[in-house]
């Protein structure tokens, strides 16, 4: 009996999330030997919020 794959998603599912994965170690590498190159992104400081008088 010949056991087939018949649950493999599509090509294009795979090369996505491929990509993902990629992009996200290739953040934490640029992170971690580049720390300048993304110190200029915000980093959602709060602010405190004031009753209008």
């Amino acid at each position: 009996m010949d056991t087939q794959n018949k649950n493999r998603p599509n090509n294009l599912v795979i090369i996505l999330f491929g990509l993902i994965i990629l992009v996200v170690v290739f953040y934490f590498i640029i992170v971690m030997f580049f720390p300048e190159v993304l110190s200029f992104l915000n980093t959602g400081s709060s602010q405190t919020v004031s009753p209008n008088n």
